[in-house]
């Protein structure tokens, strides 16, 4: 199937594809085009607790720091649209305390000079700890520190793991569609049953 091809397949169906190629040949669709469809099929395959006011027509909030090229393309494929009844929203984040009350946040862990911001991925995470907010990123130690999706290349294929015990104690829901197409880890160990 064809990059052009399967990215609408993707957005329009609300359906993920995991394992596709980080590096399509067309610029068109670059990694960033592809991690920007992922980001908001996450979002579609995720429940939030309700807010304590109450309200259900404040904007979906995705923060992303870091990456413009990807704050583009999330533009592009949200403008117009409506995600769990909601209009989206693609806040620029340079402070930790933007990202509070994000939705999603994606934290790029090696921005480019002209992106960077003094913030480090810790810090990030430390903002919106216990907060039911999704954090992606795409770092090796990303879950162990308390991130809740990270992208990992396998060759030239994008996929996805998912820290499932990060995702239940800031109270979010994922679809098993969602869980099945990720690698589903535990960060913290399983505590042993008691001895009989």
């Amino acid at each position: 199937m064809s990059w052009r091809r399967l990215l609408y397949f993707a957005l329009v169906t609300g359906l993920l594809v995991s394992g596709v190629r980080a590096q399509p040949s067309s610029d068109a669709y670059s990694a960033n085009a592809v991690r920007a469809a992922f980001l908001v099929n996450f979002i579609r395959f995720t429940e939030w607790p309700a807010s304590p006011s109450g309200a259900t027509d404040a904007p979906m909030l995705i923060g992303v720091a870091g990456n413009r090229d990807l704050e583009d393309y999330l533009w592009r494929i949200t403008d117009g649209k409506l995600l769990h009844g909601r209009r989206v929203r693609i806040l620029r984040l340079t402070v930790p305390s933007d990202a509070t009350a994000c939705h999603l946040i994606y934290i790029n862990p090696f921005p480019s000079r002209a992106d960077a911001v003094p913030v480090s991925t810790e810090e990030w995470l430390h903002a919106v700890r216990d907060r039911p907010v999704l954090t992606v990123s795409q770092t090796n130690n990303f879950l162990r520190d308390g991130g809740i999706i990270n992208f990992y290349t396998e060759g030239q294929n994008l996929h996805f793991e998912i820290a499932a015990d990060a995702v239940e104690a800031v109270g979010l829901k994922m679809s098993s569609r969602l869980l099945a197409l990720a690698r589903v880890v535990r960060t913290k160990p399983v505590p042993a049953a008691p001895a009989r």
